[in-house]
């Protein structure tokens, strides 16, 4: 809520005591996969915060502890589909940062663990509208640190989306990016009709 309201410093001050309370929880009983859960969304939910104060090197500290709890979890159940989801989009969210550090490789292997990961779940469980609609975040941004080789990724995210769409089942605030998509494609189509061709004029996209 704190968060919400843009009041940042509250908001990681008190998330910052709810992980110190969780970590002395989850240390008296490292059984306990709930409080083991709790931790890494703990630490998640940190990195969120950081993320919007531009702290991103704290940031990545916070994911990168959340997913060795979380790996540790999902390694123990694979067939707990809610840690599965918990893993993919803490894989989802250092893939993000790493694009914003310029780190291009680390990116890169995230967002395909994070890809690779709603594949599986979605395989399982094709009405999975959550999997699927998270699914496109990761093939969006691998499109775009792929740049012109990348349009197989936003095909994918442009099909799973208007399936969802045409079935009723994409949210409001996701549809515009169907028309996000759709215009990248039409860009990296333009780009690949030669200069000198008679039908590039009509190939291009007009800009608002």
């Amino acid at each position: 809520m704190l968060a919400e309201q843009g009041n940042l410093t509250e908001a990681l001050k008190s998330y910052r005591d709810s992980l110190a309370i969780t970590e002395r929880l989850a240390k008296g009983d490292p059984s306990n996969a709930a409080w083991q859960r709790d931790l890494a969304a703990s630490e998640y939910k940190v990195g969120n915060v950081l993320v919007e104060q531009g702290n991103l090197t704290e940031a990545l500290k916070s994911y990168r502890d959340s997913l060795a709890i979380t790996e540790r979890l999902a390694k123990a159940d694979p067939s707990n589909a809610a840690w599965q989801r918990d893993l993919a989009a803490v894989n989802e969210r250092l893939g993000v940062i790493y694009m914003e550090r310029k780190e291009t490789n680390e990116a890169k292997t995230s967002l395909e663990r994070a890809l690779t990961i709603y594949d599986k779940l979605t395989a399982r469980f094709p009405d999975d509208t959550l999997a699927l609609v998270n699914s496109t975040v990761p093939l969006m941004a691998l499109a775009e640190l792929y740049g012109p080789e990348g349009a197989a990724y936003l095909r994918k995210a442009l099909a799973i989306l208007k399936q969802l769409d045409e079935t009723g089942r994409l949210e409001p605030n996701r549809k515009p990016a169907i028309t996000w998509i759709e215009a990248e494609l039409a860009k990296l189509l333009e780009a690949q009709v030669p200069r000198n061709s008679k039908f590039g004029p009509r190939t291009r996209t007009k800009r608002e």
